[in-house]
């Protein structure tokens, strides 16, 4: 698997992208992993787990449906 470090990431974005439709790539960031680039058909890496979308949306904060409600909130705050 092919490594590069953030600052690559960003100065060749393009090509790294590319790259990591046919290998993962790892981005590192002061030599600390802190993401795996993949094509999404790939599948996941070891040590890589992902949730259900059921366990992801469960997991959220809940929201408020109404609008001015929100609103009302944020303007009393």
């Amino acid at each position: 698997m092919k490594t590069v470090s953030i600052r690559e990431l960003h100065d060749r974005t393009g090509s790294i992208v590319r790259e990591a439709a046919l290998q993962p790539v790892r981005v590192t960031d002061r030599g600390q992993v802190i993401a795996v680039l993949q094509a999404p058909s790939a599948p996941p890496q070891e040590g890589v787990s992902l949730p259900d979308r059921e366990s992801w949306i469960a997991g959220l904060p809940a929201q408020k449906s109404d609008a001015a409600e929100i609103l009302s909130d944020d303007r009393d705050r």
